[in-house]
């Protein structure tokens, strides 16, 4: 972890990643399609695919609600379908989701 709050991923690489389950609704919804990019820096506010470090096979698409020495702290945008860093505790980035581009293109 940097001074100013920021983490950083491995090297700059982009790949895509499918949304499966409803815990990002509205912002992203079971079966689109987001381009995520991996490098980088990781801010709160921020869509990242990540790995819990209690449960590595377990990959997400959260938000991120802090970033500290221990890692990434992260919620669904639907807290009633979402199970995230409140049950699972930190994460660890695997890259920054910059765009849906299916069914419906836009950056978030």
């Amino acid at each position: 972890m940097r001074e100013d709050g920021t983490m950083t991923t491995g090297k700059s690489r982009w790949f895509r990643a499918a949304v499966s389950g409803q815990s990002m609704a509205p912002t992203l919804n079971h079966g689109d399609y987001v381009m995520v990019r991996r490098g980088g820096t990781v801010r709160p506010g921020q869509v990242v695919l990540a790995e819990f470090e209690l449960k590595p096979d377990f990959i997400v698409i959260k938000r991120v609600v802090s970033v500290d020495d221990n890692g990434l702290w992260l919620v669904g945008d639907n807290s009633a379908q979402s199970d995230a860093s409140e049950k699972y505790g930190y994460a660890a980035p695997l890259g920054v989701v910059f765009a849906r581009y299916w069914p419906h293109p836009r950056k978030l």
